[in-house]
């Protein structure tokens, strides 16, 4: 219970204590449930925190629990827990497969067949993923629940629409003002929610506003990544602060990204962080910047970078979007 506590209030690093001692208890007493209840929430606190080897072990020792039980709603849970650390690892072979999978998993939740329709069309499959998504939004939009929202939420960024935004825009707002009946996370999810909406939209004051509630959390809890979100909480303050004009605070927070990502491994996040590091960059193109060689210099720099990744990984859309960014220099 203390490890559900802390999880919920977003405080990662304790509840990584509780879940470690949980399941060396729960190994002890051949429990099943607790332990694929604590697997499934270490696995997300674990990518939280940045310890890939450790949200390995707990998802391998998930699907033999799942296996044991064959129960389909901890099936559901497995397929995102592995989906989790597929897309972070930028292992395309995995989320392809992961994909497949889940489409032939009938009970599987309407968010999770999202989450996974996102990571396949991100890493280039043929799979037609807008097509999915239009034809889906829209029930998963109204749906409550915090995970319905985190889940719109990456749509809309990934896709850059006003319109996504908009949806989740009503089902936050409910969140913070109902605040008496959430957890202090979803919370913290419902404000990164109408954050990068305000960014979408360019609303200078509400991304300052919400940059400033964001940050104090995260200084008093650190919140490295959010894995139900696909963001690292480094490059969201980075993508609030550069909508309100500071750009040296981006910049600063875009490098805490970038090295939080490759310290962890997560090759995803350093694509994400590097691109939208280096749109920020363009936007401002400050020939005499802190980096020293000028903003354009740097931008360029950070481009080939995520593109050696996205061509080699076949991850088309960013690819494409980076290119498109090029072309516009060219011009």
């Amino acid at each position: 219970m203390i490890a559900y506590a802390h999880s919920f209030s977003g405080d990662s690093t304790p509840a990584m204590v509780h879940i470690r001692a949980g399941l060396e208890k729960a190994r002890q007493h051949g429990d099943l449930q607790s332990l694929i209840r604590l697997n499934t929430t270490g696995g997300t606190m674990a990518l939280s925190v940045g310890d890939l080897g450790f949200a390995r072990e707990m998802s391998a020792e998930l699907a033999g629990a799942v296996d044991s039980l064959r129960d389909r709603t901890w099936l559901m849970q497995l397929l995102f827990n592995r989906l989790g650390i597929a897309v972070v690892t930028g292992n395309r072979e995995d989320v392809a497969g992961l994909a497949q999978e889940s489409r032939e998993t009938t009970a599987l939740r309407p968010g999770i067949k999202w989450q996974m329709a996102l990571a396949e069309h991100e890493f280039g499959s043929d799979f037609d993923a807008p097509a999915f998504l239009e034809y889906e939004w829209t029930e998963l939009a109204t749906a409550t629940g915090v995970f319905s929202m985190s889940v719109v939420t990456l749509a809309a960024h990934t896709s850059r629409s006003g319109e996504m935004f908009k949806a989740v825009e009503a089902l936050a707002s409910a969140v913070i003002g109902e605040a008496d009946g959430y957890t202090p996370l979803a919370r913290t999810t419902a404000r990164v929610c109408l954050g990068l909406a305000a960014a979408n939209k360019a609303e200078a004051t509400l991304a300052e506003a919400h940059y400033g509630v964001l940050k104090a959390e995260w200084d008093a809890i650190p919140l490295q990544y959010m894995s139900w979100m696909g963001m690292s909480s480094h490059r969201i303050l980075g993508l609030l602060a550069a909508t309100f004009g500071d750009t040296e605070a981006a910049a600063a927070h875009f490098e805490d990204a970038l090295e939080f990502a490759e310290k962890a491994g997560y090759v995803r996040e350093t694509v994400w962080s590097q691109m939208e590091y280096a749109e920020m960059l363009l936007d401002r193109d400050d020939p005499s910047s802190a980096s020293g060689i000028g903003d354009r210099e740097k931008a360029i720099e950070l481009q080939d970078e995520a593109l050696a990744i996205t061509q080699e990984l076949g991850m088309r859309p960013l690819t494409e979007r980076i290119l498109a960014r090029r072309e516009v220099l060219r011009a």
